[in-house]
């Protein structure tokens, strides 16, 4: 009975030492341009965990953000500052590694057709999107929040469902018919074709772009 005492309290020992460990402290680059310096990451295939500009008091400090970046489990930070006399501004980048989970990503999240959509497009079918992630494969073909995926490879699209495995099926190549504002227009996506970023920081309603849908 002692040595099974002994073999709980050692396991109880390792286990705590376990969760105890530090998460590793990801790097912390100072950046000048986004185009320069931030959009060459994207190109390797990184994705934006999130994105923060912060302007006032000098109350935020590298620890403060190398804590942010553990939280939100980014690989790389990258941020821009300036200190001035009685203020200090931040634009702050969290990165995540790019890995085969980011690379087959649509980047858009899935909502239920909010009213003022269902009334404007006229039907309850279709797909509709949600937050775009920054720097995914929606966000790089100019895809919106509210925007409706009428069609995909020809296939009329009747639930999110519907569209997610076609999309999956595809490899995330794909034809699909568009209704945004109104109108419907027709966009061809290839998940491998190198994409041509925008010299504008595009950003959503709260200046946030979240990544994995």
């Amino acid at each position: 009975m002692l040595r099974n005492l002994l073999t709980v309290l050692i396991l109880s020992t390792l286990m705590f030492m376990t969760g105890c460990q530090k998460k590793p402290t990801p790097p912390y680059v100072e950046f000048n341009q986004y185009n320069d310096d931030v959009l060459p990451k994207l190109d390797e295939g990184y994705v934006i965990l999130k994105h923060e500009s912060y302007t006032g008091p000098k109350n935020m400090t590298k620890d403060s953000i190398l804590k942010s970046a553990k939280d939100y489990k980014a690989d790389l930070v990258m941020v821009n500052d300036d200190f001035g006399i009685h203020e200090v501004s931040f634009d702050i980048y969290y990165l995540k590694k790019p890995n085969s989970r980011t690379k087959t990503q649509f980047g858009a999240k899935f909502i239920e057709m909010p009213l003022h959509i269902r009334q404007n497009f006229n039907s309850n079918l279709g797909c509709t999107l949600g937050n775009i992630s920054y720097g995914s494969l929606a966000y790089e073909y100019d895809l919106h929040k509210y925007d409706v995926i009428t069609k995909a490879n020809g296939k009329e699209i009747t639930s999110c469902k519907q569209f997610s495995k076609i999309l999956s099926k595809s490899g995330y190549n794909a034809k699909l018919n568009v209704w945004a504002d109104g109108e419907t227009y027709e966009i061809t996506i290839k998940r491998n074709k190198k994409q041509k970023h925008s010299n504008k920081t595009k950003k959503s309603e709260k200046g946030t772009k979240w990544i994995y849908v």
